[in-house]
């Protein structure tokens, strides 16, 4: 049963600030995945188990958050793995589409095909112990996303919460 009282009162500061009922089924999901670590339980819940609009609130969630706290690097490099990024990116891009951020959805798309190549670059310098120069290179080609991304718009929130409301089954089913 979806709480109808809990999606009327559903606002953008509480989707993407609070603890709220989409969120926290959001966290059912990917709590019920059997994976060992908490990356490979989101991709599970994200890929396979939730609905995927649900998936979309999740993700660009994610990303946004872990952008606002260091950029596209910490998005890219921030130790969760190839498999964790491709997820992340690859539903991202999809969510801002749909909600028509056509152009945040392109940025995201072309990060995503060079995530891969700077994951395993720096994970090769950091076998060879290189100094923080050799990483230079990679880290502005990641940084030129951090423009390119904020200069895409807005994400379209208000639409997000008015999907929502307007079909909940959607996302809580």
């Amino acid at each position: 049963m979806i709480p109808a009282e809990e999606i009327a009162l559903l606002t953008v500061e509480r989707l993407f600030g609070e603890p709220n009922i989409v969120i926290k089924r959001a966290a059912q999901f990917v709590d019920s995945a059997t994976e060992i670590t908490i990356e490979d339980r989101e991709i599970v819940a994200t890929t396979q188990l939730m609905p995927r609009k649900l998936a979309y609130v999740y993700c660009i969630r994610m990303l946004e958050g872990l952008f606002c706290n260091g950029g596209m690097q910490h998005v890219i490099l921030g130790g969760r793995g190839t498999a964790w990024s491709d997820a992340l990116l690859t539903i991202s891009a999809e969510a801002y589409r749909y909600f028509e951020s056509e152009e945040k959805g392109a940025v995201v798309s072309e990060l995503r095909s060079k995530a891969s190549r700077w994951i395993t670059d720096c994970d090769s310098l950091s076998q060879q112990e290189a100094d923080d120069s050799a990483f230079k290179v990679i880290w502005d080609e990641i940084d030129e996303y951090d423009f390119r991304f904020e200069r895409a718009g807005e994400t379209k929130y208000e639409d997000i919460v008015a999907d929502i409301k307007l079909r909940p089954a959607d996302y809580l089913a």
